[in-house]
């Protein structure tokens, strides 16, 4: 009994003296992870990971975007700032009209307010007026030119009608070749 606690000390002594404590972990193919048989076995694995380094991703991105306005909020002082309503615009001083009194009702107030939903609509609907008047140039230029061939190709049934007359013996009429010629001739000059 003495050299079975003797060993028990032995053994106790050597974990403690300098080695790492070690958690043997089942490997992640015999976990079970994902759908073997369809040849997904770590999938779930890598989409966690994947989730991972993503929300990471956000993360710093939004605390560099959270830095760079705090960074822009100090080096601005607040009348070089963007201002956030349409009265802001219009006005120079917008404490020296409140200071004097002058107050507009809140419903004035909230329809002139520009936000961002607001400043995406008049964009989009200008944007939308422009497509609509390039559409109808477009189509003004095609009509336009389609009239153009329509004249071209009466005028060339027309010439084509003249010149091809023929006797009846088939011989061709020169009468009205000669003419042709004659009004190529006084048009060119």
């Amino acid at each position: 009994m003495a050299d079975e606690e003797r060993r028990k000390g032995e053994k106790k002594g050597t974990k403690s003296k300098g080695k790492p404590k070690f958690r043997w972990k089942k490997p992640a193919n015999l976990l079970n992870i994902g759908n073997k048989e369809k040849g997904h076995a770590f999938a779930e694995k890598r989409k966690k990971m994947a989730l991972k380094e993503y929300k990471k991703l956000l993360r710093k991105t939004r605390e560099q975007h959270e830095n760079r306005q705090s960074a822009d909020n100090r080096d601005n002082p607040p009348r070089l700032q963007r201002p956030t309503r349409v009265a802001d615009v219009n006005t120079t001083g917008k404490n020296e009209t409140e200071s004097q009194g002058v107050r507009r009702p809140k419903s004035q107030q909230k329809r002139k307010q520009v936000n961002k939903f607001m400043a995406a609509e008049s964009d989009f609907k200008k944007r939308k007026m422009e497509k609509e008047q390039m559409i109808k140039e477009r189509e003004t230029m095609i009509q336009k030119h389609r009239d153009e061939v329509q004249e071209k190709m009466k005028k060339r049934r027309e010439t084509f009608g003249r010149l091809n007359r023929r006797t009846r013996k088939g011989q061709p009429i020169m009468a009205n070749q000669i003419e042709h010629l004659l009004d190529k001739i006084q048009s060119q000059t």
